[in-house]
């Protein structure tokens, strides 16, 4: 991955993202000069970048059917369908779910995570005992994207400097070699999943900062994601929240909020911060 810096205004925005990447524990991060990420990527505009040669593409499917396997391997289900109704705690510990589809169903379970994505909010409200001053306001955080029509024009990830409350419009490619660009961040009250052709224009002149040589009329709508946002416009975007005991008060409970992008690249690390607050709870 290249983090790009356009012009020297934003020179010092992606060494903030240098000093944090460094603080995380990020590998080989390298400073570049202009001509050095030119030399990498002839078709870049850059003025300085940073290069993370540990960052990468995620297979997001494979990675999914690889984790059900390990669920069906140890003896769990992935059940789909299936959606929550409510959960009660019981006196002596535990969860009563109630949970709607076809026919329906209840179970038992002594632990409970919700980790619902744009549901957050809801599930946690049905989950009897809940403080509901303690279920963070949620927001709707549209983001399209559009595929190049014609050859890839980099080989590495290019990220400009992030957007205020996103990552703003970046380059990737695909596992099967092409050219995508987003996204943008619209708030929306609904969860629409169409992609305005209309953008094109708009997103032809964000790229060209740091790609010039786009050429006109090559861009094609792909689709749009909504993530699960804990902060409005113009508000200072938070960290995930993972709301053990000490929040809500109901042992054997973890609820999750915000967990938007990149909660699935670090979803095994949640998924390590959830048992640890779950074994000492």
């Amino acid at each position: 991955k290249l983090v790009v810096a356009t012009d020297e205004a934003e020179v010092e925005r992606i060494e903030a993202i240098f000093v944090q990447a460094t603080a995380n524990g990020v590998e080989g991060l390298e400073h570049l000069t202009g001509a050095q990420a030119r030399a990498l990527e002839p078709g870049l505009n850059a003025h300085a970048a940073i290069l993370s040669p540990e960052s990468g593409v995620f297979d997001s499917h494979g990675y999914m059917l690889a984790l059900e396997g390990e669920i069906g391997e140890t003896g769990g289900s992935v059940v789909v369908s299936t959606p929550f109704e409510r959960a009660e705690p019981l006196p002596g510990g535990g969860f009563t779910i109630t949970a709607g589809g076809e026919g329906g169903a209840s179970l038992t379970t002594r632990l409970l995570v919700t980790a619902p994505g744009l549901a957050a909010q809801a599930v946690a409200a049905r989950i009897d005992g809940y403080p509901a001053d303690r279920i963070p306001p949620g927001h709707f955080g549209k983001g399209i994207y559009f595929r190049l029509t014609g050859k890839a024009p980099f080989e590495r990830l290019i990220y400009p400097p992030p957007i205020p409350g996103a990552l703003g419009t970046h380059y990737r490619k695909d596992l099967g070699g092409q050219a995508v660009f987003g996204p943008d961040l619209v708030y929306v009250e609904t969860e629409d999943y169409s992609v305005d052709a209309a953008k094109a224009a708009e997103f032809e002149g964000y790229i060209r900062r740091f790609w010039p040589g786009l050429p006109d009329g090559t861009l094609t709508p792909d689709y749009a994601g909504i993530r699960p946002k804990l902060h409005g416009p113009g508000e200072p975007q938070p960290d995930f929240q993972l709301h053990g005991r000490d929040v809500h008060g109901l042992d054997g409970l973890v609820a999750l909020f915000g967990i938007e992008s990149p909660g699935l690249t670090s979803s095994l690390a949640i998924g390590e911060a959830v048992s640890e607050m779950l074994a000492h709870d």
